[in-house]
């Protein structure tokens, strides 16, 4: 055998095939891969950029993107990645972390409140992601509530005192006495409980005159302020009155940042206006504080996590009556961290939430706890549908999704499910014994058409072109259908958010199925029922029907019964669009172009909304809010520059002053990606971003 200039030779023998080495399939190169002489051109443009490499061989070319007019829409200077590795369940598309010019003073806002420093100067905006963005820094967050419930409990109590003599005295200089005597008994307080009155829209999608907001949390709040006021100083501090001081600070930090955003769109910052930002720093850390003391008292913290153990202190605050002020204490919480962009504490309190939730569903409870626990699991589905789980402690929290007796592994092809045959010694009868419950209790077989359902696992180019089984749109983007024939009583707080109970339990189940398949697929472990739960939730998804008649349709119009009917009616659709496209998109990874009839459908819906609380606004008692949770999941992809700028609008007209800048910058970064002559960036998904950049349950 000799190598000569043609190949491989074989010498005294047969004719054989002759190969040459560039023929022999041992690497597959992508388009953008270059050889060690090609890459003088990239190393000189990577002289004006930071380093960008990726893989053994490749660099990111470059140059400038055909598309480099400036727009609002797309940052000065920004190089686009034109080809890299396709991504798979554990690699990440690396995206662009910057701010928009139009989003730096919401920034700025931001850092100065996560900082405590209201007057900091705010020049190197570096450091500003780095502080807001740390787990994309691969920094720790600092100044959570975890942190401080790892500190002494006097040091705890000692720092509330501090940060409410702050405020009391930036209200009222020559004031001298207790801090939270001077609080509650000041007039500005009671023009903050007022002012809070009017912020139903920012704490659900429609506050009207019977919503939980107006009926429950309102009275609730002037009751327990009623009750601290008259209440004698002893000089001991119990859970119950610190739970109802909470609440009570919680809704005056929530009217403070709303009245400092109000200043701030007249006048810019000011003396008055920065009055409000302090006032506001010192009540958010003085409920942290307070919070992290409760918490200690209800949970445990291990391996960072928090979990509600003391279910016996439970127990008597539900014999005293005060879990519901419990309830609207964590829900405020969420609220109020959620007003400043900053989501370090969301985990916390969200486990918080449901492990109280989890606790009162074995309880006899009234009709308002009951709403307030419904009211908790629809910010948790929003919660849930944009986090990241932890995999190495990942249980999924519905039955019969894995076991882990039928996953079916395989170390050399990810891609093939092997059922191993069972070999019986004897032809004898199986005893009905050995007979699994499960299968003792299936369910008679219906007789139905077949199913095709594709999923691609990504795990190699050779199935990247194999036929796909979806249609050329999924496309169910019409006017929901009713059944009033199912309709069954109602939560008000079903109204206040647009989702019928039917839909909330359908999308917990879509967001959980998405989970579970991010699990499968960074484990290598393939359950073999998990396509057919898939296809089930799609049948159920397409198959929904909307419990309540909203409209009457005559003449090719909907006649609407009042204005509420029509509000629930367009965020009623929003969402199932949304849930529509969140199940194509992340579980079915159905290409985004053939989506894009429920993202025109749903910046229609969210449109007619704005109109309609324009329109009520001043005229009646109900006030409307958009869902940010459809703009960001919906509009992320958007491929038409006119769409992306019509979602734009509504972002600026409904989330201005420092309201979801995070988000919408995540936006701006993904509209570039779909403006970008990448292919793969255009057809990425918001949920590459979300993990890139670690800001898993923002939304």
């Amino acid at each position: 055998m000799v190598v000569g200039s043609k190949g491989l030779k074989v010498i005294g023998g047969d004719a054989v095939e002759q190969h040459q080495r560039r023929q022999v399939p041992f690497m597959e190169f992508k388009n953008g891969y270059k050889y060690p002489d090609d890459m003088d051109a990239d190393l000189e443009a990577l002289d004006d950029y930071r380093d960008r490499s990726i893989g053994p061989f490749g660099v990111f070319p470059l140059g400038e993107s055909p598309q480099s007019q400036e727009t609002q829409l797309t940052p000065v200077s920004i190089a686009s990645a034109s080809s890299y590795v396709a991504p798979t369940a554990d690699t990440l598309l690396p995206r662009e972390l910057w701010l928009h010019p139009r989003l730096q003073v919401d920034a700025s806002l931001t850092y100065k409140i996560y900082t405590g420093e209201y007057n900091a100067e705010v020049s190197d905006w570096e450091q500003v992601k780095r502080e807001i963005f740390a787990g994309f820094y691969g920094l720790k967050p600092h100044n959570r509530i975890l942190d401080r419930m790892n500190m002494d409990d006097g040091a705890r109590k000692a720092a509330v005192e501090e940060y409410l003599r702050k405020f009391i005295v930036d209200v009222d200089p020559g004031y001298h006495g207790d801090s939270v005597t001077g609080i509650l008994q000041h007039p500005q307080t009671r023009h903050l409980v007022k002012e809070f009155r009017k912020l139903g829209p920012s704490l659900m999608h429609i506050m009207c005159k019977n919503s939980i907001f107006n009926t429950v949390m309102v009275p609730t709040l002037f009751k327990a302020l009623g009750e601290m006021l008259i209440k004698k100083p002893t000089g001991t501090e119990d859970i119950i009155d610190l739970i109802k001081q909470t609440f009570i600070l919680e809704a005056l930090a929530m009217a403070t940042i709303d009245r400092y955003r109000t200043l701030f769109d007249i006048s810019g910052d000011h003396e008055c206006s920065l009055q409000k930002l302090r006032c506001f720093i010192y009540l958010r850390e003085a409920n942290l504080y307070n919070l992290s003391r409760i918490f200690m008292m209800l949970a445990t913290v291990q391996d960072g996590k928090v979990k509600v153990t003391n279910h016996g202190l439970l127990d008597y605050l539900l014999e005293k009556g005060v879990i519901d002020q419990l309830l609207m204490m964590v829900i405020l919480a969420l609220k109020q961290e959620e007003s400043t962009n900053i989501y370090y504490n969301n985990e916390t309190l969200f486990s918080i939430a449901m492990g109280l939730h989890s606790f009162l569903d074995s309880r006899q409870v009234s009709s308002s706890v009951r709403d307030l626990m419904l009211w908790i699991r629809y910010l948790n589905l929003f919660f849930r549908s944009t986090s990241i789980i932890d995999m190495d402690k990942y249980e999924s929290q519905e039955e019969n999704y894995y076991d882990p007796d039928s996953f079916a592994m395989s170390e050399q092809n990810y891609t093939r499910i092997e059922i191993k045959q069972v070999v019986m010694d004897s032809w004898e009868p199986m005893e009905v014994d050995n007979v699994p419950k499960k299968l003792l209790e299936r369910p008679p077989v219906v007789d139905k058409p077949p199913r095709t359902y594709t999923i691609r696992f990504n795990y190699g180019p050779e199935f990247e072109e194999e036929e796909d089984s979806e249609p050329e749109s999924d496309s169910d983007a019409g006017p929901i259908r009713f059944d009033a024939s199912r309709a069954l009583p109602f939560s008000s707080v079903e109204l206040s958010f647009g989702i019928p109970y039917s839909l909330l339990s359908l999308m917990e189940r879509t967001v959980e199925l998405s989970d579970h398949r991010n699990y499968i697929l960074r484990k290598r472990v393939f359950p073999r029922n998990f396509p057919k739960q898939c296809c089930d939730i799609e049948e159920e998804l397409r198959n929904w029907k909307h419990p309540w008649q909203l409209y009457e349709a005559a003449n090719g119009s909907y006649k609407f019964s009042s204005p509420a009917h029509q509000a629930v009616y367009h965020l009623s659709t929003c969402f199932y669009n949304t849930i529509l496209m969140f199940f194509f998109r992340i579980v079915k990874e159905t290409h985004p172009r053939r989506l894009q009839e429920h993202v025109v459908s749903t910046v229609r819906h969210l449109e007619n909304l704005r109109s309609l609380a324009q329109r009520t606004r001043g005229v009646t008692d109900m006030r409307v809010g958009l869902p940010f949770w459809c703009f960001f999941v919906a509009g992320s992809d958007a491929m038409d520059p006119e769409l992306q700028q019509r979602y734009d609008v509504l972002g600026k007209s409904f989330f201005d002053a420092g309201e979801k800048w995070i988000g919408k910058q995540a936006l701006f970064e993904i509209w570039r990606g779909r403006n970008s002559s990448d292919d793969e960036l255009r057809d990425a998904s918001w949920l590459d971003l979300v993990k890139y950049w670690h800001i898993g349950g923002y939304i």
